[in-house]
C-alpha cells in the first residue's frame, strides 16, 4: 500500500460545488471543518466549475497555509462541453494539468485522475503519458475515473510490463444511496454492475458504521431549503453542516435526507 493511503482519512471531501452551488466563505468553512476534524483527502476537478472548485480550494489552503495537511485528488481529460468530445490526448492532459496546478497553487498534486476513458485508444497510448507526469513530480499516483474493470486492468499490465507507473485508484459511480440508474443522464459514467449488489450492501453497511456523526448531504443543495438528496451525493461532516444550517434543519422523509424549509 501506497503511503498516501495509509495517511488517508477514510472518507473524501467532494468540492464539485465550491465556488458556485456552494459560495466560497461557505466552501471555507467546510473544508476547515474537515480538516480540523482530522480528515485530508480533498477531491475536485477540471471540469468542476471549469475550474473554479480548484481554485476556491486553492485559495482556501494558501489562506490557511495547509497545503502540507490535505491531500489532493483532482482529475483532468473530461470531455470538452457540451459537445462532450473526447480528450484524451497528450496535449489535452498535460494542458488540464498545467491548469489544474495553477488554480491548486501547487507544483503537484497527489493523486491524479483521468475523469473519463476513450476505448477508442489503445492503454499503449494512454499510459505513457501519465507516467511521465508521474516521473517529472506533478503527481505522485494516478487513478482512473469512469474506467471499466477490463480497461484498467489492461492498462495496469501494460504498465508492469513496461517499468510504468499504474492506476493505484478507481473512481466510478457509487455511493451509500441505491443508484437510480435511469436518473443517470450522463451515459459517460461507469456505474457498479448489479451483480456486485451484495458486495455493495455490504459497503454500505459498513459506511453506515463508520459515519457516525457525518450527514449525507447533496452537491450544491446545502443552502437549499426542501431539495430532496438522492444520487450524486457528497459526505461532508456534520459538523461543517453546522456551521451553514442549525442541525434540525436536515430531516428524512421516504428515505431521503431532506433540508427543512
Amino acid at each position: 500500500m501506497h503511503t498516501i493511503f495509509e495517511s488517508c482519512f477514510p472518507l473524501a471531501l467532494g468540492t464539485a460545488p465550491f465556488g458556485t452551488g456552494i459560495p466560497r466563505n461557505t466552501a471555507f468553512a467546510i473544508l476547515g471543518a474537515f480538516v480540523d476534524a482530522g480528515g485530508n483527502l480533498v477531491d475536485t476537478a477540471a471540469v468542476y466549475g471549469m475550474g473554479v472548485s480548484e481554485q476556491t480550494l486553492g485559495e482556501w489552503m494558501r489562506l490557511r497555509q495547509s497545503r502540507d495537511r490535505v491531500v489532493i485528488s483532482t482529475k483532468g481529460g473530461h470531455p470538452s462541453l457540451p459537445d462532450w468530445a473526447r480528450r484524451i490526448t497528450e496535449a489535452d492532459i498535460r494542458a488540464d494539468m498545467e491548469d489544474s496546478l495553477r488554480f491548486l497553487g501547487t507544483d503537484h498534486v497527489d493523486i491524479y485522475f483521468l475523469h473519463r476513458d476513450d476505448e477508442s485508444k489503445p492503454v499503449e497510448d494512454i499510459m505513457p503519458i501519465l507516467d511521465t507526469l508521474v516521473r517529472e513530480g506533478k503527481t505522485r499516483l494516478i487513478g482512473a475515473s469512469n474506467w471499466t474493470v477490463a480497461r484498467i486492468n489492461e492498462a495496469n499490465a501494460f504498465a508492469r510490463a513496461n517499468g510504468m507507473a499504474e492506476f493505484s485508484v478507481s473512481q466510478i459511480f457509487w455511493n451509500g444511496a441505491v443508484i437510480n440508474k435511469d436518473g443517470v443522464s450522463d451515459k459517460t459514467l461507469v456505474v457498479i454492475k448489479s451483480k456486485d449488489a451484495e458486495k455493495i450492501e455490504t459497503g454500505r453497511k459498513k459506511v453506515g458504521a463508520m459515519l457516525g456523526d457525518f450527514v449525507e448531504v447533496g452537491c450544491g443543495s446545502v443552502l437549499n431549503p426542501g431539495t430532496v438528496i438522492g444520487r450524486n451525493s457528497s459526505v461532508y461532516p456534520l459538523s461543517s453542516v453546522r456551521g451553514v444550517l442549525p442541525s434540525d434543519s436536515i430531516y428524512k422523509a421516504d428515505g431521503n435526507i431532506v433540508l427543512r424549509k
